[in-house]
């Protein structure tokens, strides 16, 4: 339902691990806490893609992205209809996904160079890319940033 993940015998792999497709510097008080810490900066990165289809999702142009990528079958007049496929074969579309190429140390190095504070994990469903906000979480901790998930 996402549209990131393809399965191969039997394993889930992500096609969005390293393509991110928003790295923003934002105000702390833009997320959703209390006094953590007041007047910093958070370097928020996305992926798309997304479980859900929120008739009130302000990003829905890069959470939906991904499954006008899916395949589409036809129905009896021959009419495309779209289809949704729980683990949809992507492997053939990753190099079509949208974003920029990134690794968890470039993203931690960003997030330092702007004077950030904290690396927000945000805009999409971020559970969707959880091995790349794993890795990078790791990074950010070791060099003093907080983690917002």
């Amino acid at each position: 339902m996402c549209a990131v993940r393809f399965n191969h015998r039997g394993k889930l792999y992500t096609v969005v691990y390293d393509k991110v497709i928003s790295r923003e510097v934002d105000p702390v008080e833009k997320k959703p806490l209390f006094n953590f810490p007041p007047g910093s900066r958070a370097c928020s990165i996305a992926t798309v893609g997304c479980n859900l289809r929120c008739a009130f999702c302000q990003n829905w142009e890069i959470s939906q992205w991904p499954k006008e990528m899916l395949p589409h079958g036809l129905d009896a007049a021959g009419n495309r209809e779209p289809r949704e496929f729980a683990c949809p074969q992507l492997a053939a579309v990753e190099a079509a996904v949208a974003g920029e190429r990134v690794t968890p140390g470039a993203i931690v190095r960003g997030a330092l160079a702007t004077g950030c504070r904290s690396i927000a994990y945000t805009y999409t469903e971020p559970t969707l890319f959880h091995e790349l906000a794993y890795d990078t979480a790791v990074l950010a901790r070791a060099k003093g940033l907080k983690n917002i998930f």
